[in-house]
C-alpha cells in the first residue's frame, strides 16, 4: 500500500486563534452541568484572570485542573461527553474566536503552505 503525504498544523489557540482560555470555557461549561462546585469553579476564575492579566500559564496548576477534569468525568459515557464539549464549543469557544485569526489559517490552508 502506498503512503499518502498527510499535513497537519498545532496551534496554541489560547489568545491565539481566541479571546481566553479553552480550559477555563470548558471548567465553566461543565460546572453549569452540575460536574464542579463552586469552590471548583473559583479556582478556575482566579486562574484564568491570572492569564488574561500575564499571558503566562503555570503549567502546574494548569496539570491540577487537567487532573481534576478526568476525576470528574469518569462514570461518563463518550457519547454524553461528545455532546456536552459540542455545546460548550457553541457556546463559548466559538464566539471566542477572532476572526481574523481564523482567516489567516485558512489562507495558509488554501495555498497547503507548511507550517514550522
Amino acid at each position: 500500500m502506498a503512503l499518502t503525504e498527510k499535513r497537519i498544523a498545532f496551534f496554541d489557540v489560547d489568545n491565539t486563534l481566541l479571546k481566553g482560555s479553552t480550559l477555563f470555557f470548558l471548567g465553566r461549561g461543565m460546572y453549569q452541568r452540575g460536574f464542579f462546585t463552586k469552590k471548583d469553579i473559583s479556582a478556575f476564575v482566579l486562574a484564568n484572570i491570572r492569564y488574561r492579566l500575564t499571558g503566562k500559564e503555570n503549567k502546574e496548576e494548569i496539570a491540577r485542573f487537567q487532573n481534576a477534569a478526568t476525576d470528574f468525568i469518569k462514570g461518563h459515557n463518550v457519547i454524553e461527553i461528545e455532546k456536552i464539549g459540542q455545546e460548550i464549543y457553541e457556546e463559548y469557544v466559538s464566539p471566542a474566536i477572532w476572526q481574523g485569526t481564523v482567516e489567516i489559517a485558512n489562507e495558509h490552508l488554501s495555498k497547503m503552505r507548511k507550517f514550522g
